[in-house]
């Protein structure tokens, strides 16, 4: 598969690692599918990515509408099978040693 081939972005895990490579993935212009365990993650997770897009907006380097339609481009789900479509996936999951 060559880079160009990739269209849609899978990523498990919506800490702050996961929600930082979703938001480039996103801004890159793929389209993102944001998995994790619980709807309070996910919830966390798009949070993160809005309070991000909205400092590039306040420094005038990017419009609301650029950064509404990258939250946009970023899909959220519970359901792991969700990811079979995706071109790639990347683990960003939080490693609990207990």
């Amino acid at each position: 598969m060559k880079l160009e081939d990739i269209k849609v972005v899978g990523i498990c895990g919506s800490g702050t690692m996961g929600s930082g490579i979703a938001q480039v993935c996103a801004q890159s212009g793929y389209k993102v599918i944001l998995y994790d365990i619980s709807d309070e993650a996910l919830s966390r997770g798009l949070n993160i990515i809005k309070k991000s897009l909205s400092r590039i907006v306040s420094k005038g380097k990017m419009t609301q509408e650029e950064a509404d339609a990258i939250a946009g481009g970023i899909k959220t789900t519970k359901d792991l099978n969700s990811l079979k479509d995706s071109d790639i996936v990347i683990e960003a999951v939080f490693e609990d040693m207990s």
